[in-house]
């Protein structure tokens, strides 16, 4: 795990309870090997301290790596919190985390309208809601039990924004799951499809920003 950790150095992470709550972002410092592995995570934003944690916590820590390749790089750790204050926290007793938890990475709930269709063919669409988002996809609902996509099919879900934020998104996403609702219309779980660097960027920020608008709210900050 020493070498993982070693190429994620200066990446961003989100920290989080054993009961999933956000507690803060991070940036990825020193790794130490001996006497025992260890990582060191400081604030993500210069001038702003990190928050106070008992020592002996159980945390989560999501890393993204900051990398300038297409596909993201993902490590999920969990670890025992052994030094804390407000530059730095040292986290010991780590282990990876499962696949199963690694699903969540940089996942923010929305509640954004956007404009549904087939990507090869935009003279069907719908209005829908995206009503979550994160790196690899979105989750989408759409209101109408007239709307036929199936598995597989590749969508254009266009002008919607991620939580309160103003920038307006367009993607390809192909639908990897459908759902029908309890009472009307259907829920379809998509994937990505050929995003550029600079989309997913741009995906990153903006889940990035409500998190931390997230974060702000949680501690009673404006």
């Amino acid at each position: 795990m020493h070498d993982n950790l070693k190429k994620h150095l200066g990446s961003v992470c989100e920290i989080y309870s054993l009961d999933n709550d956000l507690l803060a972002f991070g940036r990825i410092g020193r790794v130490r090997s001996e006497p025992s592995l260890t990582l060191e995570i400081s604030s993500s934003t210069a001038g702003v301290d990190l928050p106070k944690i008992n020592l002996g916590t159980i945390i989560k820590v999501n890393i993204i790596s900051t990398g300038k390749s297409s596909s993201r790089d993902f490590l999920g750790i969990c670890g025992k919190v052994y030094i804390a204050n407000e530059e730095f926290w040292r986290i010991g007793e780590l282990r990876l985390l499962g696949e199963r938890e690694r699903r969540g990475y940089f996942r923010v709930k929305s509640r954004s309208k956007a404009l549904i269709s087939l990507a090869s063919n935009e003279n069907e669409s719908y209005e829908g809601w995206v009503t979550n988002i994160s790196l690899s996809g979105i989750l989408v609902y759409i209101d109408s039990d007239q709307c036929g996509f199936s598995l597989n099919s590749v969508l254009k879900v266009s002008d919607f924004s991620i939580g309160e934020g103003e920038e307006k998104f367009t993607v390809n996403c192909k639908v990897r799951r459908v759902e029908k609702h309890p009472n009307f219309g259907k829920y379809y779980g998509c994937e990505f499809e050929s995003m550029t660097t600079k989309e997913t960027d741009a995906i990153y920020r903006g889940i990035f920003a409500q998190q931390a608008r997230e974060l702000k709210r949680q501690r009673g900050q404006t």
